[in-house]
């Protein structure tokens, strides 16, 4: 696969919105900074080529990203390979933004000697269930506990939580009394 990479076009539907735009422009970036390749990003307008070497991201018009789409399940994942075309997909943008993510993550990586695209035929069809939030990515945390204003009890369960939290992951969640009110 590497030998081909630079010849990878990341293709995207032609409707794609936001999330999935910028999905394909952190992809771009990654196999930019990772392998110094410079893959186009080309909406799927023109009619599919079998023997393209394609990155697929979302459902596109292209049957690989319908046939692997009708697979998964709801909060699925997947990031499939099939020695041609690479299908980063979920079901729904949001989810796909994920696979790209893991996909970045778990198969562009970098080492001493350089950077190392690790993705085989073996791995196809991996799916994974996002049916979590992660409240810690990084090291860090964009979450707070919030409990009700003069409810002690909710203060203890709070100030708990977030102690275990600490303690298990060694990052620190706020609690708090302080959500704005609405309306």
């Amino acid at each position: 696969l590497l030998e081909n990479l630079s010849k990878y076009t990341i293709i995207i539907s032609a409707a794609a919105g936001k999330t999935i735009m910028l999905a394909s422009k952190d992809l771009k970036t990654a196999l930019s900074d990772s392998l110094q390749i410079n893959a186009a990003i080309t909406k799927d307008n023109a009619a599919s080529d079998v023997d393209a070497f394609e990155i697929l991201i979302g459902s596109t018009n292209r049957e690989m990203s319908e046939t692997v789409l009708a697979t998964l399940g709801e909060k699925e994942y997947t990031v499939v390979f099939d020695g041609k075309k690479i299908v980063l997909l979920g079901k729904d943008d949001a989810l796909t933004q994920k696979a790209v993510e893991v996909f970045i993550s778990r198969y562009l990586t970098n080492h001493t000697g350089g950077a190392v695209l690790s993705l085989s035929e073996s791995e196809l069809k991996t799916v994974w269930k996002k049916d979590t939030v992660s409240i810690i990515e990084n090291g860090k945390s964009d979450y707070k506990i919030i409990f009700p204003k003069n409810n002690r009890d909710c203060e203890i369960i709070a100030q708990s939580l977030a102690e275990s939290i600490k303690l298990y992951t060694n990052v620190p969640i706020f609690a708090s009394d302080d959500y704005p009110m609405i309306g």
